[in-house]
């Protein structure tokens, strides 16, 4: 039997809303993007041509493809303030952004790795070498994690730690967030504990949806009404 494929997105997404996991990944619905998402897919493309050595000005290539790469509104439609800071604040960043502290070992890494019930793939965003230490970076427009929110958010770095041990025999030292909005960085010490405790996470996960006869809405306000991808479909938010 062919296994199923699961990625932190696809775990998390049952978390936050079962029945928009439902429409997604049951019955196959296209959902629609948010600012959001156009912002940070933009910004990581930037990393990413930058690591590649295939552009070497990034504020330049931030300024000259911002408004169709992210303001995907009509022109006709007021920008609000808190849109404007984020460009301005991402615009601040790039015109600053000097390069990486270490040596590229990979951007935009795809793993792909093996569980009883189930395979579990992700994209490494940037893994870099600090020596003899390999760090690992993820890109969040967010902002700083608080304390209570690290364990949850450091999961899906911790499950890619395997991908790293498995191709280059060896855990990453650091784990890193850079929130490049910020400029500021989250950083977690590895730890094997954490890691296991990721990866039983992950189990759970897979089994409590594998199991599943029945996937109820999750009503939140917020998020129903400007990150949903069915946020104009669903009836029950």
């Amino acid at each position: 039997m062919t296994k199923p494929v699961f990625s932190n997105s696809r775990l998390t997404a049952h978390d936050t809303c079962p029945l928009m996991w439902e429409y997604n990944y049951i019955e196959n619905i296209s959902g629609e993007s948010n600012f959001y998402a156009h912002y940070g897919t933009f910004a990581h493309l930037i990393f990413e041509l930058f690591a590649l050595g295939k552009i070497d000005n990034t504020f330049e290539v931030w300024m000259n493809h911002y408004q169709k790469r992210v303001l995907y509104r009509t022109n006709d439609h007021e920008i609000p303030p808190w849109e404007k800071k984020w460009k301005a604040e991402g615009s601040w960043f790039f015109d600053e952004f000097k390069g990486f502290e270490g040596e590229t070992v990979w951007t935009e890494q795809h793993i792909l790795l093996e569980f009883e019930r189930f395979k579990f793939q992700g994209f490494v965003d940037r893994l870099e070498s600090r020596g003899k230490d390999l760090v690992m970076i993820d890109f969040k427009s967010s902002k700083p994690f608080i304390k209570k929110d690290i364990e949850q958010k450091g999961r899906q770095m911790y499950l890619y730690s395997r991908g790293v041990k498995e191709m280059l025999g060896k855990y990453p030292k650091q784990l890193e967030f850079l929130h490049f909005r910020q400029n500021k960085k989250t950083v977690i010490d590895f730890s094997l504990k954490e890691y296991n405790a990721a990866v039983d996470w992950a189990k759970r996960k897979v089994d409590e949806i594998l199991e599943a006869e029945e996937f109820p809405a999750n009503p939140s306000y917020w998020f129903c009404n400007n990150l949903c991808n069915y946020r104009s479909i669903c009836n029950q938010k």
